[in-house]
């Protein structure tokens, strides 16, 4: 019974010489996709205006409102006005699935640079970057 198990051996090892292991079917091959491929994790998208300022949002109640009160501009920075409200994304300490994009933020008001938030809380979503083309 041992003879048989080395001639077994020196049959698969000598039909194995010279190839390349690889990596097993569907593992590592780049044209795969899998199902359920988590996006992007981003906190907040970008609103580009006519002027090219990037507001950094999030969208809650069909309406974009502001992720930052500091407004990038080609030549200076520019913040939102005082009391403008603001919402910050509440970062999920339980280690659940994601099942919808319906997140929690809370919300504040623009304080000079700051995003002054308050207790309140509301569903909001991160937005796809847009570009207002309006003047």
């Amino acid at each position: 019974m041992q003879v048989l198990w080395i001639c077994a051996l020196a049959v698969g090892l000598a039909a194995a010489e010279g190839q390349d292991p690889g990596v097993a079917p569907g593992c590592g091959d780049s044209s795969s996709v899998p199902s359920a491929a988590k996006k992007e994790d981003k906190k907040y998208g970008i609103h580009t205006d006519v002027n090219s300022c990037r507001y950094k949002v999030l969208k809650s109640y069909k309406t974009l409102r502001l992720a930052s009160c500091v407004i990038e501009c080609p030549k200076f920075n520019k913040t939102a006005r005082v009391g403008k409200q603001c919402l910050q994304l509440v970062e999920n300490t339980l280690q659940e699935r994601e099942d919808s994009a319906t997140r929690m933020c809370r919300v504040g008001r623009c304080i000079d640079k700051w995003c002054v938030l308050g207790p309140t809380t509301q569903k909001c979503s991160v937005p796809e970057d847009s570009r207002n083309y309006r003047e």
